[in-house]
């Protein structure tokens, strides 16, 4: 985990969840930025699959991909803050509360109840992966995007359904 490889010294920086770098921050950890708040755009939701497997698989990825679509609405509703928060607590072997809590507001405020792929969000990515493989630099991130069953699910009404099964507001 890099936040255990940056507090042993193995590394020098890395990027962080917000309540990694909030925990290491309370820690004497210096923070160069918080993508949310710098207004960087950066993606933190997504699915990757193979082109094959996407095509031979396409049933399955519709059904992992109702899955996520369902998860992220359960975790915007604000009934479920408390479940929410208890797995936020449990997943990530939290022992402080208001650490949780912080987490859970990252989820609030960084999800996407429509989480289409963001292509500078991409980019930005690429660009800091590049710096360890610099092949990376040829890859054309429009390639690399196929959001067709995510559109045929929003076209289809399935996510303003889950809208009303799980109420944001």
């Amino acid at each position: 985990m890099a936040t255990q490889a940056l507090e042993g010294g193995q590394i020098d920086v890395t990027v962080l969840d917000g309540v990694f770098s909030r925990r290491l921050k309370q820690k004497g950890f210096t923070i160069l930025a918080e993508l949310q708040k710098a207004n960087i755009p950066f993606s933190s939701q997504g699915l990757v699959a193979r082109g094959a497997f996407l095509q031979e698989q396409r049933e399955t990825m519709e059904g992992v991909m109702k899955g996520l679509l369902e998860s992220i609405a359960f975790c915007l509703a604000p009934k479920n803050k408390s479940a929410v928060i208890a797995t936020i607590t449990k997943r990530l072997k939290l022992a402080d509360a208001s650490v949780a809590e912080d987490g859970y507001q990252d989820v609030i405020n960084g999800v996407e109840r429509k989480p289409y792929p963001v292509i500078e969000g991409l980019r930005n990515i690429q660009r800091l992966m590049k710096i360890r493989n610099p092949a990376l630099d040829k890859v054309k991130i429009e390639d690399m995007i196929d959001d067709r069953i995510l559109r045929r699910l929003d076209e289809s009404g399935f996510i303003d359904q889950l809208a009303k099964t799980y109420p944001a507001k």
